[in-house]
């Protein structure tokens, strides 16, 4: 008999000096890309099988109707409008125009009402041009649609700016305008006021004197 010699299997190690070191990188690179393979054609087998189950539809929520009432609600009729009161108009209206060069002609028309308590005056006012205004009171008004003539002496100045204003005096303002007005007429002294007498019951109109 022939003698057999046996020859020990190689170990891992010699197996991979066996195979070289480039044949087993390339063998690992084969793996890899198999295994690659396989879970890309499981994904896309997975990602187009259809829905086993379809989504139910959703049902429908029925909405509760409000119930009507047995009979229509009837609106209770609004008080009726008040009347509103007429308006008044506060102040009196004047209109001047001149009649010479001296003498002015004012129309007065006074508001729809006045107040109680109160005297109501025409004042001529002189702008003396120097910061000084005088406040001549000139004649006490009815309450009714008037016209007044009003006229400067002869040796009056025209070097100054003459308005007319009507002014609504308490009883001791209207008092004291009377005295004033009474010495216009005789001793001609402290015949005006140097400060405004009241309050404003017009616009300020001017008095055309002059040529």
């Amino acid at each position: 008999m022939f003698p057999i010699s046996t020859t020990p299997s190689p170990s891992g190690s010699d197996r991979l000096r066996f195979l070289g070191l480039p044949k087993f990188a390339g063998f690992i690179a084969i793996v890899s890309a198999v295994i690659g393979l396989l879970a890309y054609i499981g994904d896309v087998q997975e990602r187009w099988q259809p829905d086993d189950v379809a989504a139910a539809p959703a049902s429908p929520v029925q909405s509760r109707s409000a119930t009507p009432s047995a009979s229509p609600s009837t609106a209770a009729p609004g008080p009726s409008p008040a009347t509103k009161p007429k308006q008044r108009n506060g102040a009196f209206q004047l209109t001047a125009q001149p009649l010479d060069a001296r003498t002015v002609e004012v129309a007065v028309t006074p508001p729809t009402g006045l107040a109680a308590g109160r005297d109501y005056w025409f004042f001529v006012e002189i702008d003396w041009r120097d910061g000084n205004t005088d406040y001549y009171p000139r004649e006490k008004l009815t309450g009714a649609t008037q016209t007044l003539v009003i006229d400067i002496p002869p040796d009056a100045t025209q070097q100054a700016d003459r308005t007319g204003r009507v002014y609504a005096l308490t009883t001791d303002q209207s008092r004291e305008a009377a005295v004033r007005l009474q010495r216009q007429r005789t001793s001609k002294e402290d015949d005006f006021f140097a400060d405004a007498p009241g309050a404003t019951a017009s616009q300020a109109t001017g008095l055309p004197f002059g040529p």
